[in-house]
């Protein structure tokens, strides 16, 4: 299935001036429905696509000026107001942690202990646990006795 017509540079580009401006802390900005779409979800899906399609330059195109625009995605909020959409950013914007469940660190660790796997997913797998130098040392030092 194609993408959407909207998902495309030119609708990226008509509305990036109003993502600058946002980016550079304007207050709330009402888009008017009239002569932009013929409703307020046709709208919202322009600016939807247009965002995504700035964000993607960054996150598939590995174009870093696109940065701002990923980083603005996720803290955007849309609001209907009447015959228009109103658009802010969201006050806190999300921080997202790099965290693993202890069940998760212990299951990696235990399959560290496998002879059977290989040297790529062993280094994959220590480069993980290197995150979590804390934990992965803890469980380094906590070696079951062998049998003899």
């Amino acid at each position: 299935m194609a993408p959407r017509w909207t998902y495309s540079e030119a609708n990226a580009s008509r509305w990036r001036p109003l993502f600058d401006d946002l980016l550079a802390g304007a207050p709330p900005i009402e888009i008017p429905l009239e002569g932009n779409a013929k409703s307020l979800c046709s709208l919202k899906v322009r600016i939807c696509d247009a965002l995504k399609w700035l964000a993607d330059g960054f996150h598939k195109r590995h174009n870093p000026s696109m940065k701002p625009y990923a980083l603005l995605k996720p803290q955007m909020r849309y609001e209907a107001h009447a015959d228009a959409l109103i658009l802010h950013l969201r006050k806190h914007p999300i921080l997202y942690r790099d965290y693993l469940a202890p069940s998760t660190l212990d299951r990696l660790n235990s399959t560290l202990q496998r002879p059977d796997i290989s040297d790529d997913f062993r280094a994959q797998i220590r480069g993980i646990l290197a995150k979590y130098p804390k934990i992965y040392a803890n469980k380094e030092n906590q070696k079951t006795p062998q049998p003899t």
